[in-house]
């Protein structure tokens, strides 16, 4: 397969202080890009993307920030129950008779 050329000179025109990333979701391995090795926090993969050549990443090279980009839901935060008592994390699934558990 060969690699396409694309002409970004359009970017210098614009005097960013940084290099613009892209990211495309794929269902599937994508052929002839490296998978990333290792693991990074979302924002260092994007610095990452800006100083070497294309590679993809799984939830498991992303330390943390998949919720950013749609790889995992975001936690439930906080809940108020019928006595407004608030509930966070994990206790936001569990019914109330079960807190005491």
């Amino acid at each position: 397969m060969s690699k396409t050329e694309y002409d970004y000179s359009i970017f210098d025109k614009f005097n960013f202080e940084r290099k613009p990333v892209g990211i495309k979701y794929l269902l599937n391995e994508p052929e002839g890009v490296p998978q990333f090795e290792g693991k990074l926090d979302l924002c260092e993969l994007f610095k990452e993307g800006q100083e070497r050549e294309p590679f993809y990443v799984t939830r498991e090279n992303v330390q943390c920030g998949e919720q950013v980009v749609g790889m995992a839901d975001f936690p439930p935060v906080i809940k108020l129950d019928d006595e407004m008592s608030a509930t966070f994390g994990d206790d936001f699934c569990k019914k109330p008779e079960d807190k005491n558990m």
